[in-house]
């Protein structure tokens, strides 16, 4: 709290009549300002949802408040001036700071986004964040079956009989996109009730039985 207190040294920029976003990053100098909302302008003309916008200003504020203090005059001033050893920090505080790893490979990858950029418009000669230097290792979980009730609403939403057909085959069957997308008529057996996959798995061909 006290570094973010710290950081309410408040800028006035035309950026902020454009972009009112941007009030709250009022730390960073008019300079930062105005290649943020160049950022946002981007962002716009491309038809980006307003949480990309959202995004990259709680990215920017969270590595903001958590650089070090030696190097916050520098950054505010300019952000162009990061340097992957600010990312490392960054990073380091973060997890100091208690954010999961998915929150902290989110806002990484945002500010990627922002940092490619600067870099496009000449500002920078490369991005600060360097993979697989700054790749962050997100846990993942296993897949959880879905409820009967949510099976019922998703295909309820499926008219066509050639998606409900395919997202049947899938469910029932436990067959891929792919095998499902090359099926033929002469792979089904309806006496026997079976279907032959063909080519599955690399070369090995499999039956399964219509539920």
């Amino acid at each position: 709290m006290e570094k973010e207190r710290g950081m309410e040294k408040h800028y006035a920029t035309p950026a902020f009549q454009e972009f009112p976003q941007l009030s709250r990053l009022p730390f960073f100098s008019p300079q930062n300002q105005g290649v943020i909302a160049d950022y946002l302008a981007y962002l716009r003309a491309r038809h980006y949802a307003p949480a990309m916008w959202e995004g990259i200003i709680r990215a920017l504020k969270s590595f903001a408040a958590l650089m070090p203090e030696a190097r916050q005059a520098t950054l505010y001033d300019d952000l162009t001036q990061t340097t992957p050893m600010d990312v490392d920090a960054w990073i380091e505080a973060a997890f100091r700071h208690q954010l999961a790893p998915s929150t902290v490979a989110t806002r990484l990858r945002v500010l990627q986004g922002f940092f490619t950029f600067l870099r496009d418009q000449g500002s920078l000669a490369q991005s600060p964040i360097r993979f697989p230097r700054h790749h962050i290792l997100v846990p993942q979980g296993l897949p959880r079956p879905m409820a009967e009730d949510e099976v019922v609403a998703f295909f309820r939403v499926i008219d066509a009989v050639r998606d409900r057909t395919m997202f049947l085959l899938m469910l029932r069957c436990g067959l891929r996109v792919s095998e499902v997308g090359n099926l033929s008529w002469s792979a089904l057996d309806f006496a026997q009730g079976t279907v032959r996959i063909d080519n599955s798995k690399g070369q090995v061909d499999r039956v399964v039985y219509l539920a």
